[in-house]
């Protein structure tokens, strides 16, 4: 759920993902909240906001960070770092973009049908100031317009896509 010091307005709130964490837990996923150093507040948050359905996983590193990767059915999160490793290990991503343009920032990698490119698993809220070039943002609607139902629909058809490839 995190993002650079500059970047905190790309954020999707805590209690989305909470609500999203709950949802997947209900059709029987396993969650868990990914964090880097400084960030152990934000997962916290997430995880209370999940009611405790979402588990904080330390990734104190990036070696630890991509085995906790390459081993996830699928990697939701915000316009990231982490967003692109996992693109880049294979695992199956949802990224949830706000303000920026993902056909710019969003996450390239093999595609289902073979092909290098683009992934088209972005998720984004239809608002008029969007793609947005601002560091910061005073009022975010692209984001709090963005419903957990919206991503959880998309994260269940992404592993029910995984789960019929395996």
């Amino acid at each position: 759920p995190g993002s650079s010091d500059f970047g905190a307005f790309k954020r999707w709130p805590p209690a989305r993902f909470g609500a999203l964490a709950r949802r997947l837990a209900a059709a029987g996923h396993a969650v868990g909240v990914t964090h880097g150093p400084g960030e152990e507040s934000l997962a916290a948050a997430v995880a209370r906001e999940s009611d405790g359905q979402a588990r904080p996983v330390a990734s104190p590193d990036l070696g630890v960070l991509t085995e906790v990767l390459r081993g996830a059915a699928l990697f939701v999160g915000g316009d990231t770092g982490p967003l692109h490793l996992a693109a880049a290990l294979g695992t199956p991503v949802l990224g949830v973009f706000g303000p920026k343009d993902p056909a710019v920032y969003g996450p390239y990698g093999r595609r289902p049908d073979g092909r290098a490119g683009l992934l088209d698993v972005v998720v984004h809220p239809d608002v008029a100031c969007r793609p947005c070039t601002l560091r910061r943002c005073a009022a975010p609607l692209c984001l709090t317009q963005l419903e957990p139902e919206v991503v959880a629909r998309r994260a269940e058809a992404l592993l029910a896509a995984a789960s019929q490839r395996q």
